[in-house]
């Protein structure tokens, strides 16, 4: 299985690719892991050739058959802009299928409920996690592709699990380890239908708190 993301910090984040990525190599999952990421970026960007990485997507997929493209917005753009994510989404949704691959939407998450990173955004926590779903889960549908609820996961445990930090202290929206640990669980669930029976358990978590994850993916 050959998967490529495409997206940003949101991806690349204490190497989220490679933890699924181990996931799969513990659970003796044949899968082929590579990424186009640049930090901050748009979906737009990607498919615009003046931007500096405008060319590299259809780059890649010319470089040989995928089985998934996996696609990540900035942020906030689905919430904020929902129409130019939608454009986006429509383009490289497209590049994918003419490639013979499935696209697959990584439904991100709501900054840290109660700081200053999720007031920038004038929405409340449930609100800005709400409307990143609905835009994720519209552009899955219009596209027929899978989507990939890691940011429901997160809203869940924020609110069943408050002890498991999933945002970094320094900007209160990137992942922690165990964010991206929870990421990775959810796309395996996605990609595989199951949840991982063995644990990958990455520098910095413990045992019990992977398996927690696990669970909540």
């Amino acid at each position: 299985m050959n998967i490529l993301f495409v997206g940003n910090s949101f991806t690349y984040y204490h190497t989220m690719t490679g933890i699924f990525w181990e996931l799969c190599h513990a659970n003796g999952k044949d899968a082929a892991v590579e990424e186009i990421t640049v930090g901050g970026w748009y979906l737009h960007q990607y498919t615009d050739p003046a931007d500096k990485h405008g060319t590299a997507v259809p780059y890649k997929l010319r470089q040989k058959k995928w089985d998934f493209v996996v696609l990540q917005d900035q942020s906030a753009n689905p919430a904020k802009d929902p129409e130019d994510f939608f454009a986006a989404s429509r383009t490289l949704s497209g590049w994918a299928k003419e490639n013979g691959a499935k696209p697959c939407f990584y439904q991100t998450w709501a900054y840290r409920d109660g700081t200053e990173k999720l007031a920038s955004t004038g929405m409340g926590y449930r609100e800005f996690y709400e409307a990143l779903k609905a835009s994720y889960e519209k552009a899955a549908a219009e596209n027929d592709a899978l989507i990939s609820p890691v940011g429901t996961a997160f809203y869940r445990v924020s609110l069943s699990h408050p002890e498991i930090n999933l945002f970094e202290e320094a900007d209160d929206y990137h992942p922690t380890t165990a964010g991206s640990f929870l990421a990775a669980c959810e796309f395996y669930k996605t990609f595989f239908g199951e949840k991982p029976e063995k644990l990958f358990v990455p520098e910095g978590l413990t045992e019990e708190t992977c398996r927690i994850l696990r669970e909540e993916a």
